[in-house]
């Protein structure tokens, strides 16, 4: 086990970090740690949480939208949006949060 967190460890050290943490209300709420941004930051975030709004629309459509592909398609749009801007493929974390 503490194998895996060392591997893991490395790959965020490598690579940065993204959380997004989801509400189900507005819009979701993306940060970048350690992705060699600086100025495009701003930019990158926007982009990620349009990315983001996006790839959950599609997912309306299904009748009954399971967290786990809510969490998914979240994952893979911030992900692919980092990737644009840093050339990275960082670790990606999403939070679904509660209600309000």
């Amino acid at each position: 086990a503490n194998g895996e967190a060392m591997v893991m460890r490395r790959r965020i050290a490598f690579n940065g970090m993204v959380v997004v943490a989801l509400n189900g209300k507005g819009r979701p709420n993306v940060a970048g740690i350690g992705l060699p941004l600086d100025e495009d930051y701003a930019a990158f975030v926007e982009e990620a949480e349009n990315d983001v709004v996006a790839a959950l629309g599609k997912l309306k459509g299904t009748a009954r939208v399971d967290p786990a592909e809510v969490s998914e398609a979240a994952r893979l749009a911030a992900r692919r949006a980092a990737q644009r801007w840093s050339g990275k493929k960082p670790q990606v974390q999403v939070m679904l949060l509660d209600g309000d």
